[in-house]
């Protein structure tokens, strides 16, 4: 057994703690704590799903079935897991699709799974992302691609350094290093030859291949649904009061408002807009506000300021990091806290968020229900927590959810024009579509994750 696994790759997923210089912990999503001497807690730290338990046992020069065997005393599905076993998204070769999971629902086929790295969750590349890597293609390695080829890609962080994997139909074909800011610095690796990519019988990404693979994934999108419906409603019995919707205008937070519209549960609805808004994101916003508003099934509150204080504030720290989110700390828990306490009066809530357990590190550690320093009187669930970035895209094309307009131009986070969780495409996206907002940023450190301490970071 120890032979087979060896190779394999184990991830983190709940919340490991340095309790002091003796004594360590892990902790699952569901609270359970299992203590851990320094060594396990050691090797534990190095399970990222980067490393394959050899690597892990030469780094920390030990026998690999000793770290096999701290893995298989604390594995769990909310606590380690395998790579293999996390990732979700692959191909359906009989139906010529992607599927989330692990059967077609189209044919019933078992599906190979596509083996990315973490945080193993890959987007649709819609036009932005997709032309750049086409023309990359095209151009760099002379290969003869499609405009419009069905792509996906998956955004992840090694060693504070940005990095993409694309992929096509059942593989990966090339692997983006970001290494600066500094586009011509980006270094991009090919995985595949030219016979495997032939434009004669290219995926293309139109009307009916995005219906086949919403047929392929009904099945899931239906358990998944059914499941965050359940949660929903038990959660939103603890208290008497309206629970509450956090809406940024991005897929999850339209998907989370989709969910109890669907389930006709009453709620309030709150968007805070700190003035750092993509034009075009704001609009978007203040056009689902008319839709909600019209909704008698949901209160809305819109909080904005003029971005007067937190531009001066990115003025003075010229630094976009992950590691101080002082924008989130400062400004949006400022006015999400103002807005709270003007519905509720000081009177306990849920309320309800869309971070997802695929999306990085931090959040893959994430309890579905938990409770946030800062904001008091809510409890914070997150109904679609299990649910991968294939999944929000599907369940948004299933059922014809507007999408914003900011996701087309390649960025991946909206809200925010001077995000720090981004990597420097984001960042190349900004100085192409918004050129005066670019001018605030360009003097900017960006800091990416990648170091001891990036799985405590929030965000």
């Amino acid at each position: 057994m120890s032979c087979c696994i060896s190779k394999e790759k184990p991830i983190l997923l709940g919340k490991l703690s340095k309790l002091d210089d003796e004594n360590s912990a892990l902790t699952g999503h569901l609270g359970d704590v299992h203590a851990l001497t320094m060594q396990e807690y050691k090797l534990v730290k190095l399970m990222d799903g980067f490393s394959s338990f050899e690597e892990i046992a030469a780094l920390s020069n030990i026998d690999t079935d000793y770290v096999i065997g701290v893995y298989g005393k604390l594995k769990g599905e909310k606590r380690l897991s395998l790579l293999s076993e996390w990732n979700q998204t692959g191909w359906c070769g009989e139906c010529q699709t992607y599927v989330a999971g692990d059967i077609c629902g189209l044919c019933g086929s078992k599906i190979e799974k596509i083996q990315f790295a973490p945080p193993c969750d890959p987007w649709i590349c819609l036009d932005e992302e997709r032309e750049f890597i086409v023309n990359i293609l095209n151009k760099r390695f002379s290969l003869d691609i499609p405009e419009d080829i069905f792509l996906l890609a998956n955004n992840g962080c090694m060693n504070n350094e940005f990095f993409w994997e694309v992929a096509y139909k059942d593989k990966i074909i090339l692997n983006v290093r970001f290494c600066s800011t500094d586009e011509d610095s980006w270094e991009y690796d090919l995985l595949v030859n030219e016979h495997e990519l032939s434009a004669d019988k290219a995926l293309i990404l139109n009307a009916a291949s995005i219906d086949k693979m919403v047929a392929a994934n009904a099945k899931r999108q239906d358990h998944l649904f059914r499941n965050s419906a359940a949660f929903i409603k038990e959660q939103c019995e603890l208290f008497e009061t309206k629970p509450l919707i956090y809406f940024s205008g991005g897929k999850e937070s339209v998907v989370m408002y989709s969910l109890f519209d669907r389930l006709k549960i009453s709620a309030n609805v709150l968007t805070v807009a700190p003035g750092a808004e993509f034009p075009d994101d704001l609009e978007f916003m203040l056009e689902y506000k008319k839709k909600i508003e019209a909704n008698t099934n949901f209160k809305y509150y819109f909080y904005q300021t003029s971005g007067e204080k937190i531009i001066k504030e990115l003025n003075e720290r010229k630094i976009l990091s992950a590691k101080d989110p002082w924008c989130r700390v400062d400004f949006k828990k400022e006015l999400k806290n103002i807005g709270t306490r003007e519905i509720y009066k000081g009177d306990d809530f849920v309320a309800c968020e869309g971070s997802r357990w695929y999306e990085n590190d931090f959040r893959r550690r994430h309890p579905k229900v938990n409770f946030i320093q800062g904001y008091q009187h809510q409890v914070w669930i997150h109904p679609i927590a299990e649910w991968t970035s294939i999944d929000i895209w599907i369940y948004m094309f299933g059922n014809k959810i507007p999408i914003n307009p900011v996701y087309y131009k390649g960025f991946q986070r909206t809200t925010c024009w001077m995000c720090p969780i981004v990597n420097p495409f984001h960042l190349r996206c900004s100085k192409k579509y918004y050129p005066e907002l670019w001018e605030q940023i360009k003097d900017c450190k960006l800091e990416a994750f990648g170091d001891d301490s990036s799985k405590d970071l929030p965000y």
